[in-house]
């Protein structure tokens, strides 16, 4: 990602560096003599626009004691060489990610912002602001935001309260749209200006009771993005860097930074569940259907656009594909589209399409521990030919995937059969649009220029009985939650018409680490296993994390292709954050008297009363909190097995483990099963891991058949079931001793 200034540290000038005297120098930015900022996208594709612009004649300043009406920035030229140089100076800095186009963006609006309060506070000129000018809007913001240091309710209750304004400058909303473009009028650069800002709810909170609007790394980024001018040196700056040390007080005057929430495990589990039944189940009659359309398209290449969209349509209604489509699915496919006003058609081809493509992005991201862009970016995310078989037999794959924030390069990893089929569908729907694409190539798809950034498998075409085919590509995208969300048909499907989803799509890579600790214990995943065939919901990207093989791995990294893997400290990270949580939840179970098996529930109770002698606690909220606290500084730390989780982690003491080796010092989990865990120190259990117990034996039972009880194996089989039957008898006699 983008470099950030060293905002901790004192801001000192840069000697023999301003590059204010040399005007705009960067290859990657261009000032037009229309007071347009250009500069270069590093995220497009070739067949998009390569260049990203910002008019200045659209961004305005308010009236002051210089002018008694707005003014467009773009009559101020010493502004616009700050803003253009302040761009240069962190195009200069920042690293070739392709989020500097959104950093950049972020940057200007912080800085037209500013210079909006500057001239609103009648300082024309950056050359005259003080330090304590700059104080000021640092508590303004702090208090209120920018909302409230540009003083908006109080100028839009001017600008309402003018009603000859209104009417000569025609500031009135458009049909259907409650925002008023309220921009030009008031001369703000604040966007998303609604009519009735200045209701009861939204007005200035006063400086006594205001709180914290902005969280301390949102802050961080406008102080950041204001020191730019200290930078750009004192011709078209300033001659002091207005916040000196930015991060510290950030920290001080912003929220705290809250981390990413985690889904639900159930919610996590429904989703994926949903995923593979469109991988398997509904997603083939989808992706069958489709191809019957595209093979029309491709006979009517000959036909106008009119006559297109309408055999299109009755060939549709009439398709064999589709009847049988309509069997499998769970909606009928009643139209090739939907529209935004006309919603009698959501059960269209696209929402079945998009429906796959949802399916398939679950399970990627949460299979694979992938970020959002890494799989649906129109440049970065996954390209036909990513995918490599190794083995179809064995089902032995791997795939390319781009690394954002390290490598920022494509990296193979191998990838488990659920990513591979998912992958394969996605193929066949791209397959499809690229054979329509060659009869009725889209205004956005420049010929020639797709083997340079290769075919991605999250674009598709619209349908429309005008034109047939859309005129343009799109992209999807699963954080799009407006009336035509890509995945809101997929979600309504998965969680209920009632849901409260509102996840971000990054949130699937904290939706892998779940999974990895839920795996055995929860049924919707537990089910899903058995459907699939797998032993284990996650792939070898895991033990990686792992600490007890890390060590082994560590050795080979310098002759494994997988060395790309070792030190992924973000997936961890996550992986850290999420085992946590699952100790606390396990340790609140135990307090409350759930039903939990295993030596562990004894240590707990333990522990309860020696923190519970030594200091009073008003509730058992605040008694678990203690606990909990006691038992991580301790190093323990849940690791799931089919049988029940090990709590050892990193504990001082591994002693009283009963897979502890003395020749070795280290636990020995490869000889960790129920029989040998079931009274270990470390052990926890629950009535889900007993359920896998149940299937367990009953495995061992069928295996002592085959062998016969005469043969060694046999005999051996047969001791062992002999031994879990006991303890699940204990078990048993324990749930109903307990009402559990």
């Amino acid at each position: 990602m983008a470099s950030k200034i060293a905002s901790n540290k004192k801001h000192t000038p840069k000697a023999g560096n301003d590059r204010s005297t040399e005007r705009l120098t960067h290859p990657d930015i261009k000032l037009t003599e229309h007071n347009v900022i250009q500069f270069r996208r590093l995220e497009a594709r070739s067949d998009q626009n390569s260049t990203c612009s910002i008019d200045l004649n659209k961004c305005y300043l308010p009236p002051n004691f210089l002018c008694s009406t707005p003014i467009p920035i773009a009559s101020q030229p010493r502004i616009v060489m700050a803003i253009a140089l302040a761009v240069q100076e962190y195009l200069y800095r920042a690293q070739l990610s392709k989020s500097r186009t959104d950093q950049v963006r972020m940057h200007v609006r912080t800085l037209l912002r500013m210079f909006e309060y500057l001239w609103m506070n009648d300082i024309p000129d950056i050359s005259v602001a003080t330090k304590d000018d700059f104080l000021k809007l640092q508590r303004e913001i702090a208090l209120g935001g920018w909302e409230r240091a540009l003083r908006l309710s109080e100028r839009l209750a001017a600008l309402e309260a003018n009603e000859e304004l209104i009417a000569d400058r025609k500031y009135v909303p458009t049909f259907g749209d409650p925002i008023f473009d309220f921009a030009e009028a008031i001369g703000t650069n604040y966007s998303a200006i609604r009519r009735k800002y200045h209701s009861q709810q939204n007005k200035e909170p006063s400086a006594g009771t205001a709180g914290r609007t902005f969280s301390s790394s949102r802050l961080h980024d406008i102080f950041d993005g204001i020191n730019l001018i200290y930078d750009i040196g004192p011709e078209y700056g300033t001659k002091f860097a207005p916040y000196q040390s930015a991060l510290a007080d950030a920290r001080k005057l912003g929220r705290p930074s809250e981390r990413t929430k985690n889904l639900k495990a159930d919610t996590a589990a429904k989703l994926l569940k949903e995923a593979c039944r469109w991988i398997y189940e509904y997603g083939p009659p989808t992706a069958a259907l489709l191809e019957d359309i595209a093979s029309e398209s491709r006979r009517c290449r000959s036909l106008t656009r009119k006559y297109f969209g309408r055999r299109l349509i009755a060939y549709f209604l009439a398709s064999e594909a589709r009847a049988h489509a309509n069997r499998v699915l769970p909606f009928p496919i009643e139209a090739l589209d939907f529209g935004r006003v006309d919603r009698r058609a959501d059960f269209s081809l696209r929402t079945a399409v998009l429906c796959t493509m949802s399916a398939a992005f679950v399970c990627i991201a949460a299979m694979n521990a992938r970020r959002r862009d890494e799989i649906i970016h129109p440049k970065f995310g996954l390209r036909r030919g990513d995918l490599q078989v190794v083995s179809e037999e064995l089902r032995i794959y791997k795939s390319l995937f781009y690394i954002e924030k390290s490598y920022q390069e494509r990296r193979p990893f191998y990838v488990n059969s659920l990513t591979a089929d998912a992958i394969k569908l996605l193929e066949r729907l791209e397959s499809c649009f690229a054979s329509i694409d060659a009869d009725w190539p889209p205004n956005n798809l420049q010929e020639g220029n797709e083997g340079f950034d290769g075919r991605p498998l999250f674009s598709y075409r619209r349908f429309s009985l005008m034109k047939g085919v859309g005129v343009d590509r799109k992209w999807y995208d699963f954080d799009n939650y407006q009336h035509s969300s890509d995945a809101a048909m997929f979600l309504r499907i998965a969680l209920g018409d009632k849901h409260d989803f509102k996840a971000p799509a990054h949130q699937f890579r904290r939706m892998y680490a779940l999974l990895f600790y839920y795996q055995y214990e929860n049924g919707d995943l537990v089910s899903l296993s058995r459907q699939l065939g797998h032993l284990d919901l996650t792939t070898t990207l895991v033990y990686v994390t792992d600490s007890s093989s890390r060590a082994d791995y560590e050795g080979i990294r310098a002759v494994s292709e997988f060395r790309q893997l070792v030190g992924r400290t973000d997936l961890r990270k996550q992986l850290e954050i999420v085992g946590y949580e699952k100790l606390a939840e396990e340790i609140d179970a135990i307090l409350a008297g759930e039903a939990r098996f295993g030596g562990y529930v004894k240590f707990v109770n333990r522990a309860r009363l020696l923190i519970a002698r030594s200091a009073f606690y008003s509730s058992n909220e605040q008694l678990g909190t203690a606990l909990f606290e006691l038992i991580r500084r301790r190093g323990h730390f849940p690791k799931p097995m089919r049988h029940g989780q090990c709590m050892a982690g990193g504990a001082p003491n591994l002693r009283g483990a009963r897979c502890y080796s003395e020749n070795t010092g280290t636990l020995m989990r490869e000889k960790a099963g129920m029989a040998t865990c079931y009274k270990c120190i470390f052990h926890l259990s629950s009535r889900q891991y007993l359920e896998n117990t149940r299937e367990d034996l009953a495995e061992l039972d069928r295996t002592a058949v085959s062998y016969g009880p005469e043969t060694i194996k046999g005999a051996a089989v047969a001791r062992e079931a002999t031994e879990l039957r006991r303890i699940i008898t204990l078990m048993d006699a324990r749930l109903a001793r307990e009402g559990w």
